[in-house]
C-alpha cells in the first residue's frame, strides 16, 4: 500500500509535467554554430520542438568559440517559442508548431536577406540606393537628378563583407568596408568630384536594414581645389 501511494502520486506529477511543457525552436543556419540553453550544450544548427516548462531562459550560440548571439527569453504557457537567428526575427508567441523545411545550408546574411536591395541613403550624396550583392560583393549606385540638370548627385559603390555575423547588444549585424567614387552638382555654387574609403554596418529593422557608414572623403571642385575630410551616411534598405 505504502508503495502504491507513492507510485501513483509521482506517475500524475509527470504526466502533469509533460502536459504543460512548451515547444521551443532556436534556428541558426550555421552547421558550425553550438546552441546552449541556460548553458546547456542541446546541439548544432537547430534546435526543433524542445520540451521546457514556461519561464524565462538564456539563448548563447557559438562559433569558433566566439559567442555571436545571446539573449533571455521568455517562453509562454501554450505557445510554441521561436528564436531564428537566420532572419534576425525573434518570435516569442508564434502558434504554429510545424515550422517546415528551413533554408539550413545558407549561413551568411547576405543571401539570407536577399541579393537585391533598394533604399534610401542620406549623407554627403543622397538619393536612391540600388544595390546588388554578388557572394561577399556589394555593388551599389545611388542618388537622384532634379530636371534641367541644374542638381545631381550621383556615385558607385563598391564594397566588401568583412563579417556577417557579429553581436551587437543583442542583435546580429554585418559588418563591410568599401570605397566610392562619384559627382554632386548644385547650380553654380557646387560642382565637385569625389572618391572616399568607408567602413560600415547593417543593422536588422521590422521589415528591412539600417545601415550606418563613416568615412574619409577626397573632394575636389571644378577648379581643383581640395576639401577632404570625414563623411558620414545613413541609408534604409529591402532586399529580396
Amino acid at each position: 500500500m505504502l508503495k502504491r501511494s507513492i507510485l501513483i502520486p509521482l506517475i500524475l506529477l509527470c504526466f502533469s509535467v509533460s502536459l504543460s511543457a512548451e515547444k521551443l525552436n532556436v534556428i541558426t543556419g550555421d552547421p558550425q554554430s553550438i546552441i546552449f540553453v541556460n548553458g546547456q550544450n542541446l546541439g548544432t544548427e537547430a534546435l526543433y520542438n524542445y520540451e521546457t516548462l514556461p519561464g524565462s531562459y538564456h539563448i548563447k550560440i557559438q562559433n569558433d568559440g566566439h559567442t555571436v548571439f545571446t539573449k533571455v527569453v521568455t517562453v509562454y504557457h501554450g505557445e510554441v517559442t521561436t528564436i531564428d537567428t537566420q532572419h534576425f526575427v525573434d518570435v516569442p508567441k508564434s502558434n504554429t508548431p510545424d515550422l517546415g523545411p528551413k533554408r539550413l545550408a545558407e549561413k551568411r546574411l547576405r543571401l539570407l536577406k536577399g541579393n537585391i536591395g533598394i533604399g534610401y541613403q542620406l549623407g554627403y550624396v543622397s538619393g536612391l540606393s540600388v544595390t546588388t550583392i554578388v557572394q561577399k560583393i556589394r555593388v551599389g549606385i545611388m542618388g537622384w537628378q532634379m530636371p534641367g540638370n541644374e542638381t545631381q548627385m550621383s556615385e558607385l559603390r563598391l564594397s566588401y563583407a568583412l563579417r556577417d555575423k557579429l553581436s551587437l547588444m543583442g542583435n546580429l549585424i554585418s559588418l563591410y568596408s568599401g570605397v566610392g567614387i562619384g559627382s554632386k552638382k548644385i547650380g553654380d555654387d557646387i560642382d565637385d568630384s569625389f572618391s572616399e574609403i568607408m567602413i560600415g554596418v547593417d543593422m536588422p529593422a521590422k521589415y528591412g536594414y539600417w545601415n550606418v557608414e563613416v568615412g574619409y572623403g577626397f573632394i575636389s571642385n571644378k577648379d581643383n581645389e581640395s576639401n577632404n575630410g570625414l563623411v558620414g551616411k545613413a541609408g534604409y534598405h529591402f532586399y529580396f
